[in-house]
């Protein structure tokens, strides 16, 4: 654990019950050379977009971005991020946990390098950063999605399950946990394959600290070395939200992926920005992401304007208890868009299903085949649709439905789906949340 306080003190850790190392901090400074750093080895070359580095050890995200060419070599593109690193300062190296300028933490700063396509110096552990942005290429992998988190009270447990997407072959996963205003920190590496981890909350350290009143949990995957974007999801009680500030990757927010009915690409996928509100260079901003509307990103979706296409984002909630009833909310705007803006729809949809033996596909979400109760057709599992006729008139709304999980269910699917015939039209999300209601 690196203390937010102060990142340059040195650390006094034990291993927790669980098997994650925890650690508290000392007072006593740690020479440079004893510093630990972080090296990220790219590959091959660029697929050409915007390429983000950014680090975890605050819920509001800090970051750097260098915009890559098509082709560009790894070696290339490490250049130029060790550069941008060195005239931001994006990652508050330069200063101590006081604020004040830190000599040895310059040292430290000036060290950032490149060679081969290795970026080479990075302060702190490799578990503390993520790579994200619309970059596809340099061997950078795809994010888990789904993450969910389901809290046992009888037993203290809390059981983590995500879907790693099939275009990834992670060699390993990290889960990273904060806690307690993120004085505290946890990690565990696990096999790559891997889809599952469970949290002991009967720690001395995590009850203690009521971290089951706030705690945060980060899952990313690391293929030869190189970190995804993170699954990640904020834990209060029996109500588990994404209320992060996390830079987009591929253009879809953290834990959704995008879906279309067929080859026809119905909605472009791209992250909007609310202005003051990211963790940029000269902004001091610690953990300041509490409500939906200070999350400094956003979900838009763009039409294409294709006749007949249908598409948008999904997520899904993993794991959960049989016989409990949940309430999914997902907070939806339609930006601009009214009654000239041709014909379209947006609209929300969640159902019920079991994972082991059931796969919501495309073509049920856009309502051409039957769900798994058997209902089809645009009002196939719908909970909230918007049109010319109804709007949010340029505000977020909040649209949820209480969703009770039959005997062999243990899964919810929820999906936003887009359609129109002008390209250009607009629409949005910016936070979702699960709630277990308990058994009814």
């Amino acid at each position: 654990m690196l203390a937010r306080s102060n990142r340059t003190l040195a650390m006094e850790a034990f291993v927790g019950v669980s098997g994650i190392l925890w650690a508290a901090p000392c007072v006593i400074a740690q020479p440079m050379e004893a510093r630990q750093t972080c090296s990220i080895p790219f590959t091959g070359s660029a697929s050409g977009g915007r390429l983000v580095l950014s680090d975890n050890v605050n819920r509001n995200c800090r970051f750097v971005v260098v915009d890559t060419e098509p082709a560009e070599s790894a070696e290339s593109v490490a250049v130029e991020l060790a550069q941008a690193i060195k005239d931001q300062n994006p990652f508050k190296w330069l200063f101590s946990g006081a604020g004040s300028p830190d000599p040895e933490l310059s040292r430290a700063y000036i060290a950032v390098s490149a060679s081969t396509g290795r970026l080479n110096g990075l302060m702190g552990a490799c578990s503390e950063y993520m790579t994200g942005g619309t970059e596809v290429g340099l061997g950078i992998p795809a994010a888990p999605i789904s993450l969910t988190c389901n809290y046992d009270p009888a037993l203290k447990r809390l059981r983590l399950q995500w879907a790693n997407p099939s275009s990834a072959a992670y060699e390993s996963i990290r889960v990273v946990s904060n806690y307690h205003n993120y004085d505290w920190r946890g990690e565990d590496v696990l096999a790559g394959a891997r889809e599952s981890y469970e949290f002991d909350m009967s720690t001395p350290l995590r009850s203690e600290h009521g971290a089951m009143n706030d705690f945060d949990v980060w899952v990313i995957g690391v293929s030869h070395d190189i970190p995804s974007n993170a699954a990640a999801i904020h834990i209060r009680g029996q109500v588990q939200e994404e209320l992060f500030g996390i830079p987009f990757a591929r253009g879809v927010a953290p834990n959704w992926t995008s879906w279309s009915a067929d080859k026809r690409t119905a909605v472009a996928c791209e992250m909007g920005e609310r202005a003051g509100l990211a963790n940029r260079p000269g902004v001091r901003r610690y953990n300041a992401v509490t409500t939906p509307d200070e999350k400094p990103f956003y979900q838009v979706l763009t039409s294409t304007g294709e006749a007949g296409a249908q598409g948008g984002i999904r997520r899904d909630f993993l794991g959960l208890s049989p016989g409990h009833t949940y309430r999914v909310a997902v907070r939806l705007s339609t930006l601009e868009l009214g009654l000239p803006d041709g014909s379209w729809s947006y609209s929300l949809h969640a159902v019920p299903y079991r994972a082991e033996t059931t796969r919501i596909t495309g073509e049920q979400m856009a309502g051409r085949s039957p769900l798994p109760d058997g209902s089809r057709g645009e009002s196939a599992g719908l909970v909230t649709k918007f049109d010319g006729q109804q709007t949010t008139a340029g505000k977020y709304e909040e649209c949820a439905r209480e969703i009770a999980l039959a005997e062999g269910a243990d899964s919810i699917a929820v999906w936003l789906r887009f359609s129109g015939d002008r390209a250009g039209n607009k629409v949005a999300m910016d936070y979702a949340r699960l709630e277990d209601l308990g058994q009814r």
